[in-house]
Order: C-alpha cells, then sequence, then structure tokens
C-alpha cells in the first residue's frame, strides 16, 4: 500500500523497500485526516469519538504499524510502572518464591 502523498516526507529508503520511521501520532492523524487528539482518545478509549472516525484511526494506525512508545508516555507521566527490589540472592528458592509473589500482587 502506497502511502498518501502528504507522508512521503516521512519515509526512507531501505533498499528495495520504503518504510514508515518513528510512526507518532501526528503521523496517524495525518494519515487518518483527524487531529491529533481524535487519535489520542481514540487509542486511549478515552472520550466520545463517532464509531466511523474510531474505525479510520484504528485502520490508518494498522497500516502505518503504529505501535505505543511506553518510553513515550512515562516521560510525559513521570510514571515507569516499574518497580525494583534488591534481595540478597536471587537464584535462591525462597527469594524466588518472594519476588513470584511480589509480581502476582503488583499484577
Amino acid at each position: 500500500m502506497e502511502p498518501p502523498p502528504q507522508l512521503q516526507g516521512e519515509l526512507v529508503s531501505q533498499g528495495k523497500s520504503r518504510q514508515l520511521t518513528n510512526v507518532t501520532i501526528k503521523t496517524v492523524a495525518k494519515h487518518a485526516g483527524v487531529s491529533t487528539a481524535t487519535v489520542s482518545r481514540v487509542l486511549s478509549g478515552n472520550g466520545r469519538v463517532s464509531p466511523e472516525l474510531q474505525e479510520a484511526v484504528r485502520q490508518s494506525a494498522e497500516a502505518l504499524n503504529y505501535s505505543i512508545n511506553a518510553v513515550a508516555i512515562a516521560l510525559r507521566s513521570s510514571r515507569t510502572a516499574t518497580m525494583g527490589m534488591i534481595v540478597p540472592e536471587i537464584d535462591s528458592p525462597a527469594m524466588s518464591r518472594l519476588i513470584q509473589q511480589v509480581v502476582n500482587v503488583l499484577e
């Protein structure tokens, strides 16, 4: 599928194929013909967006192989959803069970 003309500047050549790089919600918004706010609402499931626009955004995101950037979300929100744990012996059966129980509680 050849991208629309407005996305041509966001293409790079890789041998014989052309691939989109750095696909952001701005890229998806251009492709779908909507605002970045609309893309954000559709992908996060927040806010009211018509079913037609939701479908257009989802199709554009899929066509562009868009994936949510967890690092960008963590930077923007100042939350990483990551927890660290320092244990004396990670390979001991007791520590292994403890770590697994902590993971189960946090999930």
